[in-house]
């Protein structure tokens, strides 16, 4: 009975039969946008991506706070590093910024969109920070200009009414532009 449940459920879940995009309306030319369970898992491994890599960052701008009190106090022991997080550890990496990478490349080519349609904004926003520092570091330029724009395409309305955005837009501008220009 458990399971019947369970596999109705699921059945429920998915049984949109396409998702709503702002600003879109012409359904023939529109997206591929079937929720699948590959995606809906994509975007759940994204938003812990983008948790993890929220706390390692912090977790690292902390340890150097620590580090140069340390070194200002005269100490000569400084304090022991933070241990990374087991998920980076799956992803062979203990570099936040190698593992948000890494999740996002594991999303297949033709889930990503949809992938990044269910992402709820405040995550939207978080994400669009990663990309800028992946684009910074010049890693898979490709994968982040698609991301970047396919984000802003879907929520520029929130985007735009989002003055703390505006830094980061112009940061992704430069470095799109850079990015892209490297690339030719």
């Amino acid at each position: 009975k458990e399971m019947e449940r369970e596999r109705d459920f699921e059945e429920s879940l998915f049984a949109t039969e396409e998702t709503v995009i702002p600003g879109e309306t012409n359904r023939e030319t529109g997206l591929a946008s079937k929720k699948t369970a590959e995606t809906v898992a994509g975007a759940e491994r994204l938003i812990e991506a983008l948790d993890v890599y929220r706390e390692e960052v912090a977790a690292r701008r902390e340890y150097d706070d620590r580090c140069r009190a340390a070194e200002t106090r005269g100490d000569k022991q400084l304090p022991a590093p933070p241990a990374p997080n087991p998920r980076m550890m799956y992803y062979k990496t203990d570099c936040p910024h190698r593992y948000a990478l890494e999740v996002l490349r594991r999303i297949k080519s033709n889930e990503l969109e949809e992938t990044l349609l269910t992402l709820p904004f405040n995550y939207v926003v978080q994400l669009l920070d990663v990309l800028a520092d992946q684009l910074a570091r010049r890693w898979d330029v490709e994968l982040m200009c698609r991301c970047v724009c396919f984000i802003l395409r879907v929520n520029f309305g929130q985007i735009v009414s989002t003055p703390s955005l505006l830094p980061t837009l112009d940061q992704l501008r430069q470095l799109m532009n850079g990015s892209v220009a490297d690339l030719k």
